[in-house]
């Protein structure tokens, strides 16, 4: 390669196992170089700058986030195959993708015409419809972030913006490069899908003109025009024009998908006029964008998890392979109906042959939904009673983040799509929380939901309790769900709680029949008499049941009104060094941020522990996933569907609904494979307690 340079002096020559063959390029992110893998495959390694260097928690965030990377279809983007840390500094293996960036393609030989033109503006929009399919938003779209590879355009560093957001504790929505900013992300409001439309129309006004979409000679000037100026279309193609325009309004409501867009493209349907906005399409493109949207993404968005739990494996999946629906936008959500005919399938496959793209097959690509996927089961019959309330808007109030946290709002989701294809669910509109907010802010997130008249309003988590005891009061009309919170919110509110002692008495009964010496644990965040105690009422007794005589050590990090327990590794370890000191080889860890540190006690130790802040084998640090035996994880995609599924009936109470085992609340990971020897008398456990054999202790 001739624009391969050579390695300075201090330069990494390996990362992890990829052998380093030499440097690419360098740009305000970090240096990417060329690579070996094991088996002689070429890859491009993205090593970020030395001032991303991470403690142990940002680590474990930026990593959570770049995985959610690794859903996106590759049939127009550079595949993300491993991300990792070196010494703490991160860095990030994706396909090799040889060619010029669109920038470099520009500016040396000026800009796009014709058809070349049509087929990057096709390609590029298929990426978006692919990576907002999957729950991403990249966030940084630019020329540079588009290769021009030998088989068509591919888009890169998709998600790295956010994860990169991510690194600190109060993550503040604006990043991007400002020139092809949207007036949301400059705003610093929240970031969702039409920021990334909005990205992608600048990008294509400098492929089709080389010029900026919004003039200006300072970084200033360019954000004020953005904010208030119309965008210079003077110089692109006609046939562009109106698109890029409706693209560039500084509404993202009233911005198209980038399902629409392609359509558009290839001369069909009629993208949104800008307008207010609104959450239903008009009648016209909406079985055409539905039909996009699933041709340009895999069957599902969801996240496999490898769980086991006591239902039948034919239980219906959550995401199964020809599941339609429109791809998850962050804080709108437009219900899609599809109504695929022969002609729509013409259009679709000249779209695929006009972009050079080979849509996803079913030759092994699709997420598995064998034993190794999360299924649903639902703890109720599956037959249709009649519909009272009907699932038109719903309104959800997702944890910090949003999709792709691998816990309870990724759960949540599964969820919601099993509500939209069960129970007919229409428009879902999600908006997701932020690091280091205020409770008037989340209230703010509810009231927007309530507003827009959303109905139920569903809140991910106990962080929203305040804000849903306030909101549920000004709107006594709209009904409200909040999941993991027991406190009495209003009689507007319906309090969807886990059943913790029988989550603590699986994790009990697992541990016991991994333990070796006899001697068990629990480490819990704080002591305040609340569900984390139950929890470990539940562990001692279903590891007595397994083994009368076994040893159960219970011990918490902090005490009330300390409770710096739920975040302090340093606690976390301490206490864990002690208990595996004492002779336990197996400890359930319900310490939230603080499991980090008992994590690397048990490494220290040679013991093992139990998860409960989700599958954490496959969140932790490559170093500690092998002392994660399993993980008991709170089924909130169960408690979020059954809810659905009482309102849609009339059925819905306010105040406690508690879920446990026999619910199908409760499930155990089998990431790792580490606890196969044990997963027979784990299944009978849960089955008795199912069945009503066991008797749990509530305290």
């Amino acid at each position: 390669m001739s624009d391969l340079s050579p390695l300075r002096s201090g330069e990494p020559t390996r990362f992890g196992d990829y052998r380093v063959l030499g440097r690419i390029g360098q740009g305000g992110q970090g240096t990417v170089y060329l690579a070996e893998s094991p088996a002689g495959d070429r890859v491009a390694i993205k090593a970020l700058h030395a001032h991303h260097a991470m403690d142990q928690n940002a680590e474990r965030r930026f990593l959570r986030e770049v995985a959610t990377a690794r859903r996106v279809a590759t049939f127009s983007t550079a595949r993300v195959i491993e991300v990792g840390t070196a010494d703490h500094q991160p860095y990030i293996v994706s396909e090799y993708v040889q060619g010029a960036s669109l920038e470099q393609r520009v500016r040396e030989r000026g800009p796009l015409t014709g058809d070349e033109l049509v087929r990057l503006a096709l390609g590029t929009a298929g990426a978006l419809a692919a990576i907002h399919q999957a729950g991403v938003v990249h966030r940084d779209f630019k020329p540079s972030n588009v290769l021009l590879g030998p088989d068509g355009p591919r888009v890169i560093d998709f998600g790295i913006a956010r994860a990169l957001d991510s690194l600190t504790a109060t993550g503040s929505g604006v990043a991007g490069t400002p020139t092809y900013m949207a007036p949301e992300q400059i705003a610093g409001e929240q970031v969702g899908p039409p920021a990334d439309v909005f990205g992608w129309a600048v990008t294509m006004v400098f492929a089709a003109t080389g010029r900026r979409a919004f003039g200006g000679t300072s970084v200033p000037a360019v954000l004020h025009a953005v904010l208030t100026a119309e965008p210079d279309l003077s110089e692109v193609p006609e046939s562009l024009r109106s698109l890029l325009g409706r693209c560039l309004v500084k509404n993202p409501q009233a911005r198209p998908t980038a399902a629409e867009i392609m359509l558009q493209l290839v001369g069909h349907g009629a993208a949104r006029p800008p307008g207010p906005a609104t959450s239903e399409p008009a009648p016209a493109p909406s079985s055409a964008a539905s039909a996009a949207s699933a041709a340009s993404a895999p069957a599902s968005a969801a996240l496999p998890v490898p769980v086991h739990g006591t239902v039948p494996r034919a239980a219906a999946a959550v995401t199964a392979a020809g599941t339609t629906g429109s791809a998850p936008r962050t804080g709108r959500f437009r219900r899609v109906v599809s109504r695929a005919t022969v002609p729509l399938l013409s259009v679709l496959l000249a779209l695929a042959v006009t972009a050079g793209i080979w849509l996803w097959n079913s030759s092994g690509k699709h997420p598995s939904t064998s034993a190794g996927s999360l299924t649903t089961p639902s703890g109720r019959s599956t037959s249709s009673p009649a519909v009272v309330n009907k699932l038109d808007k719903v309104g959800v109030a997702l944890d910090i983040g949003g999709r792709g946290d691998l816990w309870f709002n990724d759960s949540a989701a599964r969820g919601l799509e099993r509500a939209k294809k069960e129970l007919g669910a229409g428009e879902i509109k999600e908006l997701a929380a932020s690091a280091g907010e205020t409770e008037e802010q989340k209230a703010q997130r509810l009231r927007a939901l309530a507003r827009g008249g959303h109905n139920p309003i569903v809140a991910i988590g106990y962080p929203y309790t305040m804000a849903v005891k306030s909101v549920a009061a000004e709107f006594p009309s709209t009904t409200f769900a909040i999941v993991d919170s027991g406190e009495k919110a209003g009689d507007n509110v319906s309090n969807l709680v886990f059943a913790e002692p029988e989550g603590g008495f699986l994790a009990g009964a697992a541990a016991a029949l991994a333990s070796e010496r006899g001697r068990v644990g629990f480490i819990g965040a704080v002591k305040d008499g609340g569900p984390i105690e139950r929890a470990a009422a539940g562990f001692a007794a279903g590891a007595r049941s397994i083994k009368p005589d076994i040893e159960v050590d219970v011990k918490y990090v902090t005490r009330a009104p300390d409770f710096s327990g739920f975040d302090d590794p340093a606690k976390g370890k301490l206490v864990a060094t002690g208990m595996f000191g004492e002779g336990a080889d197996v400890v359930f860890q319900a310490a939230g941020g603080s499991n980090l540190g008992v994590m690397q006690a048990a490494k220290a130790a040679d013991g093992h522990v139990i998860g409960a802040e989700g599958d954490e084998a496959r969140t932790a640090d490559d170093t500690l996933r092998g002392v994660v035996l399993t993980s008991i994880i709170k089924r909130v995609d169960t408690v979020v569907f059954d809810y659905l599924k009482d309102f849609s009936t009339g059925s819905a109470k306010p105040g406690l609904t508690v879920y446990g085992v026999k619910a199908h609340a409760f499930a155990y990971t089998t990431t790792g494979n580490q606890i196969d020897d044990i997963k027979t008398r784990l299944d009978e456990v849960q089955q008795r307690i199912a069945d009503g054999r066991i008797t749990v202790p509530s305290s």
